[in-house]
């Protein structure tokens, strides 16, 4: 029996392997229906699946719509908490709590250290330490490609 496997258009993955095409070593994503979530522009006649999708969203104006730049970003489940809606802004930098706002950096405030048992007996402990870069603030990480499906038409799989 054979299934198929349909991704909708819009939905967004991470990828682990090298981008690109006719190197041998890479793959050609878009051949499969997907492209990289870096903000460029894209034309509406090209790519309607997509457009109806995301509309102007993540920006673009008349004929052209932009994808969502994920490029050096976490993403995060939408929710309704107060810190999940703290500071949450569109494209255009306007209030705006639904799918694709944005939050920029935040720290809480303030810092707790945690004392952490280092012995064998838990009265001996020691303030957690804590690594520092002059850069940003993160948490550990893994750097992959996020990807969104643009098309129903290709990249269908049986099983």
């Amino acid at each position: 029996m054979i299934h198929q496997v349909q991704v909708p258009v819009g939905a967004v993955m991470s990828y682990l392997g090298p981008i690109g095409g006719g190197d041998g070593n890479s793959t050609d994503i878009e051949a499969y229906g997907w492209m990289v979530c870096d903000g460029r522009s894209l034309g509406v006649s090209m790519y309607p699946e997509l457009f109806t999708c995301l509309g102007y969203l993540y920006g673009g104006s008349g004929d052209t719509f932009n994808l969502p730049d994920l490029r050096g970003m976490f993403l995060r489940g939408i929710g309704t908490d107060a810190a999940s809606t703290e500071n949450r802004v569109n494209t255009a930098g306007a209030p705006y709590i639904g799918v694709g706002s944005k939050q920029d950096f935040a720290e809480q405030s303030p810092m707790i250290y945690t004392a952490q048992p280092v012995g064998p007996s838990d009265k001996e402990a020691s303030l957690e330490q804590v690594q520092t870069s002059l850069l940003e603030t993160r948490p550990v990480n893994v750097f992959v490609y996020y990807i969104i499906k643009f098309t129903y038409g290709m990249g269908v799989f049986s099983t």
